[in-house]
């Protein structure tokens, strides 16, 4: 195993949950258009991680990779909430458009 700063992975941490935190942001903010190029590049630098640090030392930065995990399960969530109501609204326009048509 090579021997790697324990700052370092800590630095590549910290950049993967900066961009977690923006990935939310533009997701709460409702800017849409934004979220695929965010996570394709927060995708990107957590598979860089991965390839770049051993278990062993990712187990090192225990603690922020549990708040890595948090944060990107709540993204999730949240994502996941906003899916559902908006197939709930299209669900509702559909259903409202049929019942015009059959008035007329």
């Amino acid at each position: 195993m090579e021997n790697i700063d324990i700052s370092e992975i800590e630095k590549d941490l910290d950049f993967i949950i900066l961009k977690t935190k923006q990935l939310l942001t533009v997701v709460t903010d409702e800017q849409y258009h934004k979220i695929e190029t965010k996570e394709l590049v927060r995708k990107q630098l957590i598979n860089q991680f991965f390839l770049e640090y051993s278990p062993e030392q990712i187990a090192m930065v225990g603690e922020k990779f549990e708040y890595l995990i948090a944060l990107s399960t709540e993204l999730t969530q949240l994502c996941e909430e906003i899916f559902s109501q908006t197939k709930q609204d299209i669900l509702k326009i559909k259903q409202t458009s049929k019942i015009k048509k059959a008035y007329r």
